[in-house]
């Protein structure tokens, strides 16, 4: 099935997620379409009711295996997942791109990570309990530490 938006863009039923809760200063627009973005580990995740909004999303378990932004147990039940191991649950975070779009000052929310159901295409911004991760981590500081980014 498919899923057409405001702006003649088409979806594939499986990209768009349904954030019953919405996100934090977008509280009213509840669909939201993912698709990789040419640049890995990005995406985008883009609003299918305003297309002029639009985030850029890290795949934070790819430049971080052990990345656990330490959820709590209520983050997973209300999206229908069982736990962190859960096959159906995905993690992403929020970059902050500056008007200028420097790399330099570009920051990734760590902390604060978009929680996904892939099978029932639900999602919801969670704040993890791990105070190692930050809301603003430099992406630079990250690409440092691997180079294999550059």
């Amino acid at each position: 099935m498919l899923i057409q938006d405001q702006n003649q863009n088409i979806y594939a039923k499986e990209q768009v997620f349904s954030f019953p809760f919405g996100i934090p200063a977008f509280g009213d627009l509840v669909k939201w379409a993912l698709s990789a973005s040419s640049q890995i580990p990005f995406y985008t995740l883009r609003s299918v009711q305003e297309n002029d909004i639009s985030f850029v999303l890290l795949d934070p378990k790819s430049l971080f295996p052990d990345y656990d932004p330490a959820l709590d147990k209520s983050d997973y039940s209300i999206l229908h997942l069982d736990s962190s191991e859960d096959p159906r649950a995905r993690l992403f975070c929020i970059t902050n791109i500056p008007p200028d779009g420097s790399l330099e000052n570009t920051t990734v929310n760590l902390r604060a990570p978009l929680l996904f159901n892939t099978e029932k295409c639900c999602a919801a911004q969670c704040l993890g309990m791990n105070d190692h991760w930050e809301i603003r981590h430099s992406l630079m500081a990250i690409m440092q530490e691997d180079l294999s980014l550059c």
